[in-house]
């Protein structure tokens, strides 16, 4: 019974973020992200108290190393993630504009950041104690600007028991500062998110 509960928990807020945006359909296999999401108001799966995300990461799958590299801040409810490990890029669809993928992060204490990497080139964990989270980030805009309105979510699929502010983490929102840069397709398409 726990189970069906524990997929349940998980699975039915992957389905109502993917309603609301373009959730692990993506078909952009070179992103970068270095902005500050506000999270949507009243989106009930984002983590109360909301709070300003800072997000920076690079993200690469076009040789099958399936790569990425960055952060997730959100000082609100101390959540900070050090992302290292592609374990689902996401599918090739009609938002070429979009990121989306399962990762690996480990919780990190931001006075006291982790150096070095967490995963080898294979994807195997160097650190005990690696998670994984969904992210998905668009690329809405795509005209070279800081562009205001690009959408970001992430999920937290799992998290250290002793940091309960990580178990069921979400946060969904939108660019306010910086930018989103689609760059693999060559042309990311301009289309908006479906």
């Amino acid at each position: 019974m726990w189970r069906r509960w524990l997929i349940f928990t998980v699975v039915a807020p992957v389905l109502a973020l993917a309603s609301a945006g373009c959730v692990f359909t993506a078909g952009a296999t070179v992103f970068i992200a270095d902005a500050i999401v506000a999270p949507t108001p009243g989106n009930p799966f984002n983590t109360v108290p909301p709070g300003l995300v800072r997000v920076r990461f690079f993200y690469d799958v076009r040789d099958g190393n399936l790569r990425i590299k960055g952060h997730i801040n959100d000082p609100s409810p101390h959540v900070f993630m050090k992302l290292h490990g592609v374990l689902v890029p996401g599918k090739d669809g009609p938002q070429f504009n979009c990121m989306g993928a399962i990762v690996r992060y480990i919780p990190e204490d931001p006075n006291y950041p982790h150096v070095g990497d967490i995963v080898d080139k294979a994807g195997t964990p160097l650190v005990p104690n690696t998670f994984q989270t969904l992210i998905d980030a668009c690329d809405n805009n795509h005209d070279d600007k800081a562009d205001k309105g690009d959408s970001f979510d992430v999920l937290n699929i799992d998290g250290p028991a002793d940091h309960p502010q990580y178990l069921g983490y979400a946060n969904a929102g939108t660019v306010i500062d910086g930018e989103f840069e689609c760059e693999s397709p060559e042309a990311c398409d301009a289309r908006p998110a479906v």
